[in-house]
């Protein structure tokens, strides 16, 4: 029951339960999987950047820290998360630097070649269509644009209870047919580990 519970709470956090503990816990636990993100994002400073379920708004403050030319968009699926980091980061917004929405990574509200980079990080196990998710993602990237993806890895995720109530799991391969079906090309996937979990990092061009 808790373990139902706690996936449906992952896949869309709701009440004060979220925005207290579930924000700052992501943005302690998935530090190191955010920095490995941002490491790729900087190879590429500035331009237009989606961050796709930003959870607790860890990358997005980072990437407004360290690429400061960059424009930062961000879509999460939890009103509440929407809320809880819209107040955090409001000097960001009120700056026009950063922008927020609650959209999902299958009905993104941009338009076509809106982006130089998306990046998610540990969110893709709770869309609910990844193949379309990709398209959409494939479709808001310019020409060139570039998609990075840091993920924990089926092996470390499974053994988890709440991972058996309706989350995704994936492995590199599945990963890449994925996005090679979605017309990524240049799909690169790169196995790490933490102190908690084993983690993919995948980057993927749009040409």
């Amino acid at each position: 029951m808790f373990a139902r519970w706690q996936a449906r709470m992952l896949k869309n956090p709701t009440g004060l339960f979220a925005r207290w503990y579930l924000g700052p816990l992501w943005n302690r636990r998935n530090a190191v999987l955010n920095d490995a993100a941002l490491e790729e994002l900087l190879k590429f400073p500035g331009g237009r950047v989606l961050e796709i379920g930003f959870g607790g708004g860890y990358l997005l403050e980072r990437l407004a820290a360290t690429a400061n030319d960059a424009v930062l968009h961000g879509v999460d699926a939890s009103p509440t998360l929407v809320h809880f980091v819209s107040r955090r980061l409001r000097p960001l917004i009120r700056a026009q630097k950063l922008t927020l929405h609650c959209a999902t990574a299958e009905a993104l509200p941009f338009p076509d070649a809106a982006f130089d980079q998306v990046v998610s990080v540990n969110s893709l196990f709770y869309w609910d269509d990844p193949s379309r998710g990709f398209a959409e993602i494939r479709r808001g990237l310019a020409t060139p644009g570039r998609l990075v993806l840091c993920l924990t890895e089926k092996e470390s995720l499974r053994v988890k209870k709440f991972s058996r109530h309706g989350l995704k799991l994936f492995e590199a391969e599945e990963l890449e047919r994925l996005l090679a079906a979605a017309n990524f090309t240049g799909i690169r996937c790169e196995r790490r580990q933490d102190a908690y979990r084993r983690f993919l990092l995948i980057t993927a061009n749009a040409r």
